[in-house]
């Protein structure tokens, strides 16, 4: 199963403000949108708390909470055991913060918008770039989409 770390973030790895996105990239929604789509995604109970529309459509929804319910996994390795026994080929890791620091070692390619400027940000991630090979970029003004895979495979 490939684990995929998808994350948009500034300069200094800010992802979110008051239980938001500090920017709006239309672009960021759509490629977020086209990359998952068919697939599962994780995520921690605040993020999916802050989606317009829940659950996303289109993709199986696992939600990492202390609060027991359908679709609820209690960790991080409970929700990727249940993406692996339901024979999801890919996971998508979709945040918060505490997810994506855990999921950055544990993921075989990163999926990163890269704003290009400082936000006004309360939430920020750990993400150590020079640990990862960029595979790919899409240059665009004010922001990137790029393709990184880890220097030390995790196999």
């Amino acid at each position: 199963m490939e684990i995929v770390v998808i994350v948009a973030m500034d300069q200094r790895g800010a992802i979110g403000k008051d239980g938001g996105i500090p920017w709006h990239l239309p672009a960021d929604l759509k490629r977020f949108r086209a990359l998952t789509l068919g697939h599962c995604c994780i995520m921690g109970r605040k993020t999916y708390d802050s989606l317009p529309v829940r659950p996303l459509s289109g993709r199986r929804t696992l939600v990492i909470s202390r609060t027991p319910g359908p679709d609820r996994c209690g960790s991080l390795a409970e929700a990727l055991a249940v993406a692996q026994q339901e024979g999801h080929p890919t996971v998508f890791i979709c945040g918060g913060k505490s997810v994506y620091e855990e999921a950055f070692p544990l993921a075989d390619r990163v999926e990163l918008t890269r704003v290009e400027t400082t936000t006004d940000a309360d939430v920020f991630v750990e993400f150590d770039p020079s640990r990862w090979t960029e595979t790919n970029r899409e240059q665009h003004e004010g922001y990137s989409f790029q393709t990184l895979i880890p220097l030390t495979p995790r196999y």
